[in-house]
């Protein structure tokens, strides 16, 4: 049910919907952290989903926050060369690029 859930934010966010998008996201990141673990891959996944949906709405804190707290756990999880890893930084240097934080990206 959360990865349908995830696929109709997706669809209201191609619909421009972003608020129904992000709420639909952060209730599916609040269940998922009742019950999978914190380096769940799953869990990981949707607060990327989330994140990047708060980066292209302009919430720049929101979307650092969940950013620099996957990047935290996948450094803890996957090796230095894990595509994961490595797209999460990258999203995490683009959101701090796009806040004005250019000497933290």
């Amino acid at each position: 049910r959360l990865r349908s859930q995830e696929k109709l934010a997706s669809v209201y966010q191609s619909n421009g919907q972003i608020k129904d998008a992000i709420k639909l996201l952060e209730h599916v990141v609040a269940v998922e952290a009742d019950i999978l673990a914190e380096n769940h891959p799953d869990r990981l996944a949707s607060q990327h989903i989330l994140a990047r949906v708060c980066l292209s709405n302009g919430q720049m804190k929101d979307a650092i926050k969940l950013l620099e707290h996957i990047v935290a756990v996948e450094a803890d999880i996957l090796a230095e060369n894990h595509p994961h890893r490595l797209i999460s930084q990258h999203c995490l240097a683009v959101a701090y690029d796009s806040d004005g934080r250019l000497d933290d990206a």
